[in-house]
């Protein structure tokens, strides 16, 4: 028959048999060791052993309530803070994750087997290429406006770091949330954003910024959302990308320890921020050519 305990009820015990503080604990060392590590940490930490079947099944009665907690709608004090800041910022990133064979999805899998299929030659190291899958990983905040010029973003980028960051410091982010799904594909990230921006802006009365890397199928899918969200998106590509790319561009063009190849990554990246995307392309184009 079943039973009901009133008093582990009004205790508020956990169905484990293990404390909320202890659940908790195993829950934060999850996400940095593997189950067997985590049950040696706890065993030295606090004398409890615990199995690892017991540990997977409190990660996995952790994890059920995720959706429920992003879905909840904001608190008050959540929706202050973003009424008091202009701009609304949404930032999506891939990341790839090192998965066990069978938890990859399926075209990734296939290719997987079938590299390793492949016999190594000589002193080849075992292909590492189809081992991970993509998560997406979302972000919403609520920042002030910071003014500032193409030339002083330019400047505050090493070697050439002209100006000091404490001499115009950024405001701070506020009402700041960050989620990620492995299981779930970016475009249902994506929309999770936006939805959990409407609820903070329904009437659309901030500017909606959303902040990218350059991943063309990552700037589609924003566009969709915020289409049938009703709102309108200014898409913004990460500077860092870009200055990646840049300095690419630059080891080619110029030799080792050359002096002017900072200095031609600064005045790029200052033309770029300017708006001279074209005259850029045409110049690395012709300076390419010119240098075989």
């Amino acid at each position: 028959m079943a039973s009901l305990f009133p008093l582990d009820a009004q205790l508020h015990l956990p169905a484990q048999g293990y404390s909320h503080r202890l659940q908790k604990r195993v829950a934060l060392k999850v996400v940095k060791e593997a189950f067997g590590g985590v049950a040696n940490d706890l065993d030295a930490e606090t004398g409890v052993r615990m199995g690892k079947r017991q540990i997977e099944e409190i990660v996995y009665a952790a994890a059920q309530d995720f959706d429920a907690f992003y879905a909840q709608p904001c608190s008050d004090k959540v929706r202050q803070q973003a009424h008091a800041k202009p701009i609304q910022v949404l930032t999506f990133d891939g990341k790839g994750v090192v998965m066990r064979p069978e938890a990859l999805r399926e075209g990734t899998r296939q290719k997987a087997e079938a590299s390793a299929q492949r016999p190594l030659r000589g002193c080849a190291r075992q292909e590492k290429a189809h081992r991970k899958r993509m998560a997406t990983v979302a972000g919403i905040s609520h920042i002030a406006r910071h003014m500032r010029s193409p030339h002083m973003v330019a400047r505050q980028f090493a070697p050439l770091r002209l100006v000091s960051r404490k001499e115009n410091p950024a405001p701070q982010p506020v009402a700041k949330k960050l989620w990620a799904s492995l299981e779930k594909p970016m475009k249902a990230v994506i929309e999770a954003g936006f939805a959990e921006g409407l609820r903070r802006d329904p009437a659309h009365q901030a500017e909606w910024v959303a902040l990218v890397d350059g991943d063309p199928t990552q700037i589609d899918s924003i566009e969709k959302a915020a289409k049938a969200s009703g709102v309108s998106v200014v898409i913004i590509l990460d500077i860092i990308h870009v200055l990646e790319y840049l300095w690419k561009a630059a080891k080619a063009l110029f030799d080792p320890e050359d002096p002017k190849e900072a200095q031609w990554v600064a005045d790029k990246i200052e033309s770029l921020l300017q708006g001279r995307v074209n005259a850029i392309v045409r110049s690395v184009r012709r300076s390419a050519t010119l240098k075989g």
